[in-house]
């Protein structure tokens, strides 16, 4: 943000602010509740921006359209980190954020433009020409109950029932404030502005499930004004100075003095009830005062259905009305049918909205009809699933007027559907597969056919209208013909579904199931043709060394002629050349492979874990050190960002590819942890939620040791570079025993198992900024030294470890690789 090229934002008009860096301050009474400084677009804050709250607490990242979205994070009052991850309105994702790219105090450098937004919204809720009210004293709170106790910007306090807001309804459902108000944390939103504005109310609490700890107050008061934002967008009205959604109360402190709502009081009907029984009687009125009417504003919804009847029933009748079957009807020319009313359906007939009920139904949280809703923007409409248990929903978004129709089908698709999922959420209802939203049009496109939307018409309440003047008559039914009941209507089958992605799934997986069979039967071939090269090999040697004894024994036959030689050495060589032609005899039967030492690497490296932090090197370092084993002579397996699965079944197959009397090396480059004193490596795809779990997840590193031991290996080379920061740590979590680095080992006679740290310690990646080499500290200097010829493995390791230290400590930092051998001769990697 320090760097960003956009201007300073000029005047106090905020809504004007376009491309420019400003600072705006919100007050209530006199006293800044938050300030923002940052980006502005279009008079939103949009671009990289902080917003700073009275309480001290901080976010510091992106925005867009005057919300969260995209990187961000949030800090406490001291500095310190609270969450970290990608934002869209609440925190989407979660993962690690350097400060240096959001410091906490980045807008320090920043001039405030402007600070009078907030102010005027603000005073907007307590200018009214009624008369003041005079405070009432309550001689116990404690009489009102707990989730109803409001507490004033005056100090004063009062209950909830004492004002006719509790009895107002929120606006798009057909609940009442006092029904609404528990013990969960909650926001509530209203409307202020002029007389044009509309009189609307929203309301956020957590969920039941949630509890009342696990998320801060910004979230809720965020959610909660954009409810209010949405249904102002519902009545097809943009927020500005002059109509905009001002938080009222959260959490029971309402922004305002207690005689600033009871002047509001205006705005909602106040039925007729005895007073609090904690209240003190109201002074009398002048009698020359004008008593101020309390019926309900006329743009408060008042087509809310029946309780307990659904859209879509006769409000006389219980059961959903019937229809019959119908055909297809023929349009001579869709050109009459107004554009934006034209459907198309899957069975490629046409249609006009207008033939169908649909038209007339009235969608859910609004005054507006379906018709009344289409026009020409692009537009998508999802309903409820159609079963007895599940609410009969619709919700629509289309694009604002003037956006343009720049925006992919998805993304309307998209906010028509979480409308859906919100309304199901404010019915108390979670969505399933029984009950859950469904696309239904989108941009003139039917997801199923005529007959289908014909036969949901049984849904909405279908007023007597004359046919659109395109339609052909009906057909006519007969008298005998049975009337159709369709009590639960099933889904139309060519409603959209997951079939075609899973298909797709399933293909993939077949692709990479035949993808491993193949390399398994190719490593097998490769296999039997070395055991097969290796076989000539010996024979060839065999017969070879049977020649020259079979020529020296010719040379001493032929010698004897002057020489005498005695009895016991012609017995001597008589039984050696009988020795040498029974192995060649029993390598020529065998189909066994010989007992030969061979050298075999299995190289694993993980950067993109999947609920860890990620790393930078490890894949680069894996392919290093396999490149430098295949110089070293050695058949080299190698494995790339891998999960748990595949990456036990890479260690079987290397386990079981191992022979009696060969060399094997391991290298693995990744995350690693040691738990209760045992050194465990993480596949990408663990999560580690307790450490029971990570226990089960992870692959323990003795656990190969000890399977090269079994299989009788003559020599194993385990390099371990993995001594990382403890990585659940920093995913949030809090496991038992976890911590930094990998504890010591015990390898067993003929093993040497090398770590890139020492115990407690981390190993570097990089040496700083200027360090361009794409390898870590330690495995760019271990796979340089085993290219060395006539080396020997230990000379290779403290070698290697001596050069690390001297790296390390160039820069201040401690590294000293562990080095635990238990070799028994020498073994040199490159001959």
């Amino acid at each position: 943000m320090a760097q960003s090229d956009l201007p300073a934002c000029q005047g106090t008009d905020t809504t004007k602010w376009d491309q420019c860096i400003g600072s705006e301050t919100f007050n209530v009474d006199g006293k800044m509740v938050s300030r923002y400084t940052g980006e502005y677009a279009n008079g939103s804050f949009h671009g990289q921006g902080a917003m700073n709250f009275a309480s001290g607490l901080r976010f510091v990242g992106n925005f867009k359209a005057g919300l969260r979205e995209g990187e961000g994070v949030e800090y406490n009052k001291d500095g310190g980190v609270i969450r970290s991850g990608n934002w869209e309105g609440p925190l989407n994702r979660a993962w690690p954020i350097e400060n240096n790219r959001y410091p906490f105090n980045w807008e320090a450098n920043l001039v405030s433009t402007a600070s009078a937004f907030g102010d005027t919204a603000r005073n907007k809720l307590e200018s009214s020409p009624l008369a003041p009210v005079t405070n009432v004293s309550y001689s116990d709170i404690g009489k009102c109950p707990v989730n109803f106790r409001l507490f004033f910007t005056d100090g004063n306090q009062a209950c909830l029932t004492d004002f006719g807001l509790a009895d107002a309804v929120l606006t798009g459902t057909q609940k009442t404030v006092k029904n609404s108000l528990d013990s969960r944390p909650g926001s509530m939103h209203i409307t202020t502005g002029n007389a044009s504005c509309p009189a609307l109310s929203s309301y956020f609490a957590l969920a039941t499930t949630t509890g009342s700890h696990s998320v801060n107050r910004p979230l809720v008061q965020g959610e909660s004004k954009q409810r209010c934002q949405r249904l102002l967008a519902d009545e097809g009205v943009k927020e500005t100075p002059d109509c905009q959604c001002t938080e009222l109360m959260a959490n029971g402190k309402v922004a305002m003095t207690r005689d600033g709502l009871r002047n509001l009081d205006a705005r909602w009907a106040r039925p007729s009830t005895p007073p609090s029984p904690m209240a003190a009687p109201s002074p009398p009125a002048p009698t020359s005062a004008v008593t101020a009417s309390l019926a309900t504003p006329p743009n408060l919804p008042d087509n809310r259905p029946a309780q307990g009847q659904k859209i879509g029933q006769d409000p006389q009748k219980s059961e959903p009305l019937s229809v019959g079957s119908v055909t297809n009807v023929r349009y001579p020319d869709i050109g009459k049918c107004p554009v934006n009313f034209r459907l198309s359906f899957t069975d490629g007939s046409q249609a006009c909205l207008t033939d169908f009920g649909l038209s007339d139904a009235v969608l859910t949280g609004t005054q507006k009809t379906v018709k009344n809703s289409l026009d020409s923007r692009p537009g998508s409409m999802h309903i409820t699933t159609v079963n007895a248990s599940c609410p009969a929903l619709i919700s629509y978004f289309a694009l604002a007027r003037g956006t343009g129709g720049g925006l992919p089908g998805p993304s309307v698709q998209i906010e028509s559907k979480q409308r859906c999922q919100r309304l199901l959420a404010d019915q108390g209802i979670k969505e399933t597969p029984q009950c859950q939203c469904t696309e239904l049009i989108t941009n003139g496109s039917v997801a199923m056919t005529r007959d289908g939307l014909r036969n949901l018409d049984a849904r909405w309440a279908r007023p007597s209208t004359p046919s659109s003047p395109m339609a052909a008559p009906s057909p006519t039914v007969p008298p005998s013909a049975p009337t159709v009941s369709l009590p639960n209507l099933p889904t139309p089958p060519n409603l959209p579904d997951n079939r075609q992605a899973e298909n797709q799934k399933t293909a993939q997986e077949l692709a990479q199931l035949e993808q491993r069979v193949q390399q398994e039967r190719s490593d097998r071939l490769r296999e039997l043709a070395d055991a097969t090269q290796a076989k000539r090999e010996l024979e060839d040697r065999l017969r070879s060394e049977a020649a020259l004894r079979q020529q020296e024994r010719q040379a001493r036959e032929s010698s004897e002629q002057n020489i005498k030689l005695d009895k016991a050495e012609r017995d001597r060589l008589a039984a050696e050349n009988a020795r040498l032609r029974a192995e060649l005899e029993a390598a020529r039967q065998t189909n066994v492979k010989p007992n030969m030492a061979f050298r075999k690497a299995l190289v694993i490296g993980i950067d993109n874990y999947k609920h860890i932090s990620r790393l930078a090197t490890a894949r680069e370092d894996a392919q290093a050190m396999a490149r430098s084993l295949t110089t070293a002579g050695f058949t080299v397996s190698q494995y790339l960002d891998i999960g748990e699965k595949d990456m036990r079944a890479a260690l079987r197959k290397f386990a079981a590819e191992v022979e009696g009397g060969d060399e094997v090396a391991f290298f693995f480059a990744g995350h690693g942890v040691q738990l209760g004193g045992l050194n465990y490596l993480i596949p990408m795809d663990v999560s580690g939620e307790s450490e029971g779990q990570l226990r089960e997840d992870a692959i323990p590193l003795q656990r190969i040791l000890d399977d090269m031991n079994d299989r009788k290996a003559k020599l194993t080379l385990a390099v371990i570079d993995a001594c990382r920061d403890n990585p659940f740590r920093v995913a949030g979590r809090n496991i038992g025993n976890v911590s930094r680095g990998l504890s010591p080992t015990t390898p067993a006679t003929g093993q040497i198992v090398i770590f890139s740290a020492g115990t407690g310690q981390r190993a570097l990646d990089t040496l700083g900024p200027q360090d361009k080499d794409r390898n870590g500290v330690f495995t760019r200097v271990f796979a340089q030294e085993i290219r060395k010829r006539g080396v020997t493995i230990d000379q290779v390791a403290r070698t290697a470890r001596t050069e690390v230290v001297r790296l390390a400590r160039s820069i201040g930092h401690e590294q000293v690789p562990a080095i635990y051998d238990q070799l028994v001769g020498e073994f040199i990697l490159m001959k």
